[in-house]
């Protein structure tokens, strides 16, 4: 795919300086494509390894395909014709979870947006991801407490029981009127006592950390470490306190801890490692799994088949050995949050036909037009100057 994106790229007829290359494309066999190269085998039946999806987050590969497809111009009702034909939205994602050795399935559905993929790549910033993800922990808690009678019924008997917690917010508050920004040490803070009930439990999210978040924004976007992190790990500690035990016996119970440990993790790691103001490179010398145990979240989610299932879809391991995991945690962090909140359209979507079919035959056709050149049954053994 690289060097067909490359050859595209280079023989656009918007690059003024097309005419002066002479392109040529070598390929071991006779598909293109690499390990994305699809055939058809006995019936026409489609014969490829690998998912073919693309995810919504991938601008330049839809812009490729957008512009190939529109200069291709296949006639109107023949097969792919356009790249709609050849790509549809896909919002249902199915993780397998085996638990005491019972497998079930852990369903996604993420919702639809009318966007296209491959228009605009304005991304959001750092502090806005912490935000997304700061939101949609709130909108995961409260609609499983909304619909999880259980889960409901757990919170409310925690009426009167004496669980660690800190009355800091009027710390926090006061605190902030002096300084822009708070030293991340809020947990030695923590250790007065008081009655946690489920009025309690329910508004953290919405009124506490809200209130954060504006003063945060007040401060010219000065980041409030202290007081997020701080309340993210309360606020966990007292989740787990109160809901470990359920991890084995309830679905809902046990995956709502695990979604909302790892995103509290995550947010942890990007504040407390400076990730938001450095980047994600600044974390790349951590495997992923091991980042978020030093941020706080369980071996129990780190090792949840949601992040298995992550580190297979990156094919995230040394030599191909799925007994050496290694990601690089800036990549999967990065990975992930364009994933999940700057997709357009759907998350993922889908190719009607092999890879073959939908990117590589359009691009050799269109390449081809344009007089790229390719040598099948080639093999470079050289690279030199003239």
């Amino acid at each position: 795919m690289a060097s067909l994106a490359t050859a595209f790229a280079l023989s656009d007829p918007n690059n003024p300086k097309h005419e002066q290359y002479d392109i040529t494309v070598y390929q071991l066999g006779w598909r293109l494509g690499g390990k994305g190269a699809s055939g058809r085998g006995q019936y026409a039946r489609i014969e490829e390894h690998g998912l073919h999806i693309w995810m919504g987050f991938y601008e330049n590969a839809f812009r490729v395909i957008q512009t190939c497809y529109e200069e291709l111009k296949r006639p109107p009702h023949t097969p792919l014709a356009t790249w709609e034909d050849a790509f549809k939205k896909h919002n249902l994602i199915v993780i397998e979870e085996n638990v005491k050795g019972t497998w079930k399935n852990w369903a996604f559905n993420f919702p639809t947006n009318p966007e296209l993929p491959g228009t605009s790549c304005n991304l959001p910033s750092l502090w806005d991801y912490i935000r997304m993800m700061l939101d949609w922990m709130r909108q995961v808690f409260h609609s499983a407490v909304g619909s999880h009678k259980l889960l409901h019924e757990v919170l409310a008997s925690t009426s009167g029981r004496e669980i660690p917690f800190h009355e800091w917010w009027d710390n926090i508050t006061q605190e902030l009127e002096q300084q822009l920004e708070l030293k991340p040490d809020w947990e030695k803070h923590i250790e007065k006592d008081i009655k946690l009930d489920e009025e309690n439990i329910i508004r953290f999210l919405d009124d506490l950390l809200e209130e954060a978040l504006k003063k945060a924004q007040k401060f010219s976007g000065k980041i409030v470490i202290g007081a997020i992190v701080g309340f993210l790990k309360l606020f966990m500690k007292i989740l787990w306190h109160i809901m470990e035990r359920f991890l084995d016996r309830d679905d809902e119970i046990r995956r709502l801890l695990i979604l909302l440990d790892l995103a509290q993790a995550n947010i942890c790691g990007m504040l407390k490692d400076g990730v938001i103001f450095h980047g994600f490179d600044c974390i790349e010398d951590y495997d992923y799994r091991a980042w978020m145990l030093k941020h706080g979240a369980k071996e129990y989610s780190v090792h949840s088949n949601l992040i298995q299932g992550l580190y297979d879809l990156a094919f995230a391991y040394q030599n191909g050995d799925a007994t050496q995991p290694n990601f690089a945690a800036g990549s999967a962090l990065r990975a992930i949050v364009r994933m999940m909140f700057t997709y357009k359209g759907a998350i993922f979507w889908k190719m009607q036909a092999g890879m073959g079919d939908t990117i590589f035959t359009p691009l050799y056709q269109v390449l081809k037009q344009r007089g790229v050149k390719f040598n099948f049954f080639h093999r470079v053994t050289n690279l030199g100057l003239s």
